[in-house]
């Protein structure tokens, strides 16, 4: 987030984002600060999956939640999974993790402003799509996703920048 407003503030009025193969989950934070990403079709940007412990923050939530449909299906399971739970999970760990993740939608929101008549849906609904979206960090949100989620005055395909970019990536790798 800061290297984002950093790089927002030192531009000029004009960021330039070139994706040349991936920029996932925290690059795609970065990216939120830009006014133009330009991809081609190896490029993919990915969720904003922020992780604990190489565990992604959303897991918690989605399995406690995936724990309540099974002992709804199986009443019989409700102590069994009461005790896990008990053993395992402290209370305060599933509102942390929550916040971890509101947290990256408040920094999404926020680099994605500058931009908000550009964009073709709100900075909050692009910053929530970005975080609760997609159901896996490696998820793969090619240039024509990308379109559909910030627009094609944000998403620039195939230009002269792109082309330089990916023959600078080309080079260092």
């Amino acid at each position: 987030y800061l290297i984002g407003k950093l790089c927002q503030e030192f531009c000029n009025g004009k960021l330039t984002v070139v994706i040349p193969r991936y920029a996932k989950s925290a690059a795609t934070l970065l990216s939120c600060a830009a006014n133009e990403i330009h991809m081609g079709s190896l490029s993919e940007l990915g969720p904003i999956d922020p992780q604990i412990k190489g565990m992604p923050t959303l897991g918690l939530k989605n399995s406690i939640e995936h724990i309540a449909e099974l002992v709804s299906n199986n009443p019989g399971s409700s102590e069994m999974f009461s005790r896990y739970l008990q053993r395992t999970v402290e209370p305060i760990q599933i509102g942390y993790y929550e916040r971890v993740a509101e947290s990256a939608v408040q920094y999404a929101e926020k680099l994605l402003d500058k931009n908000r008549k550009k964009l073709i849906s709100t900075p909050k609904d692009i910053a929530r799509k970005l975080v609760y979206g997609y159901k896996d960090h490696g998820f793969v949100i090619d240039k024509e996703e990308a379109i559909g989620i910030f627009g094609e005055d944000i998403i620039k395909s195939d230009t002269s920048e792109y082309k330089i970019g990916n023959a600078v990536y080309n080079i260092l790798s």
